[in-house]
C-alpha cells in the first residue's frame, strides 16, 4: 500500500532500477548497445548509408552483402535451395556449402532486410553480434557466481576484444558472433546441473547454431567444450556421470539431425560445378 502512495515523480525514478533488477540481461544488453554505438560513431551516424571498411583495402563486406541478398532471393523469388547458385559463374552451378554463406545470420536478418534493406541489415548484424557476445559471456560468468558488476565488465571486455573490433572494421560477419563459445559452455553447465532431455536438446541447438554461423565456431567450440566437459565430469558424482554421458550422446544426435537438414546434404553433394577444359 505504501508504494501506491509514492509520488508519481519518485515512482518514475524507481521503476527503471526495479525493471533492471528484474530483467538484468535486457538492461545489460541495452547498455552494451549504447556503448557499442558510442564506440563506433562513424558507423552509428551512417547506419543506413555505409558499411564498415578500411580505406584503400578490399574488405569482405561485398561477400556478406551478397550473401544476404542471395539468401532471400533464392528462397522467396526463385523458390530454390540457397546453397546452390549459378549467379556467380554462369551457367555453372556452384555449391555454396563450401562458401562463407553464414546461413543462420542470413535467416536472422531477413525481417530487417525486408523492411530496411541490406545496409541496415548488415550493420544490425554487426551490432547484434557484439551484444550477443557480451550477453553470453555475462550469463556464463553469472552462472559461476561472479558478481554482476564484474560479470558485466567481463562481457564488455569480450565485446571489445581486438579480434572482434578487427573483424568489425572488415565487416567479416561470420567471425563476429563469438558469443557461441560462452553460450556453449553455459548450455553444458545447464545439462550438468539439470540433467534433463531439454538441456541436451538446447545444447545440440547451440552447437548447430554455431555450425550454421561459421564452421570455424564448431572447430573452436568442439575442443573447448570437450575439455570443459572432462573437467566438469571429473567433479560430478559418479552416480550422475552415466546420465550425463547419455545426455551428451543425445546432444550429438540432435545436432547431427539438424545438420542433416543443412548443410551436410549440401556438403555431401560435393562441388557440382563442371567447368569446360582449359585451352591455351
Amino acid at each position: 500500500m505504501s508504494d501506491l502512495l509514492t509520488p508519481v515523480g519518485i515512482r518514475k525514478n524507481i521503476l527503471p532500477s526495479v525493471w533492471l533488477k528484474r530483467y538484468p540481461l535486457v538492461g545489460a544488453g541495452a547498455i552494451y548497445l549504447l556503448l557499442i554505438c558510442l564506440a563506433f560513431p562513424a558507423l552509428t551516424l551512417n547506419f543506413s548509408s555505409a558499411i564498415p571498411g578500411i580505406q584503400g583495402r578490399q574488405g569482405d563486406f561485398a561477400i556478406f552483402y551478397w550473401n544476404i541478398w542471395w539468401f532471400q532471393h533464392a528462397l522467396f523469388r526463385l523458390g530454390q535451395d540457397p546453397f546452390f547458385t549459378n549467379y556467380i559463374l554462369y551457367p555453372h552451378t556452384l555449391n555454396l556449402a563450401y562458401h562463407t554463406l553464414t546461413p543462420l545470420l542470413d535467416v536472422a536478418v531477413l525481417p530487417v532486410y525486408a523492411v530496411f534493406g541490406p545496409v541496415i541489415g548488415i550493420n544490425s548484424l554487426i551490432y547484434g553480434s557484439l551484444v550477443f557476445s557480451g550477453l553470453a559471456m555475462l550469463a556464463f560468468l553469472r552462472r559461476h557466481a561472479v558478481p554482476f558488476g564484474l560479470a558485466f565488465s567481463g562481457g564488455l571486455l569480450f565485446i571489445f576484444n581486438s579480434f572482434a573490433t578487427a573483424h568489425v572494421s572488415l565487416s567479416q560477419l561470420n567471425l563476429l558472433p563469438m558469443g557461441w563459445l560462452p553460450l556453449g559452455l553455459l548450455a553444458w553447465d545447464s545439462l550438468i546441473e539439470r540433467r534433463r532431455i531439454v538441456s541436451a536438446v538446447v545444447l545440440g541447438g547451440v552447437l548447430f547454431g554455431a555450425f550454421m554461423t561459421d564452421f570455424q565456431f564448431a572447430l573452436w567450440l568442439g575442443p573447448l567444450l570437450f575439455l570443459y566437459a572432462l573437467y566438469t565430469l571429473a567433479r560430478a558424482d559418479r552416480s550422475a556421470r552415466r546420465r550425463i554421458i547419455a545426455l551428451s550422446a543425445l546432444t550429438l544426435v540432435v545436432s547431427l539431425g539438424l545438420a542433416l537438414i543443412a548443410p551436410l546434404p549440401q556438403w555431401l553433394a560435393g562441388r557440382s560445378a563442371k567447368y569446360p577444359p582449359v585451352s591455351f
